[in-house]
């Protein structure tokens, strides 16, 4: 596990959450669970470049906008 990562959470700590990391962009999902061994198995996710801004979502609104109309067009 990331040393940044280990610093947040606590070592029998289970769940879920999400953190940032202060100074950067860096975002990242945590998700701590107890295997059948008794022992916690954490999934780590990067979620820093999930987020669309403004112009990609307008593009793919606009994508989808004449898509929809093709298809309607030819039913």
């Amino acid at each position: 596990m990331p040393q940044h990562v280990k610093e947040l959470v606590e070592p029998a700590w289970t769940g879920m959450t999400h953190h940032t990391v202060d100074g950067s962009e860096l975002e990242f999902s945590i998700y701590a669970t107890t295997n059948s061994q008794g022992r916690i198995v954490y999934a780590i996710e990067d979620t820093t470049n999930i987020e669309w801004d403004d112009n990609d979502f307008l593009i793919v609104e606009i994508m989808l906008l004449f898509f929809g109309i093709i298809l309607y067009q030819l039913h």
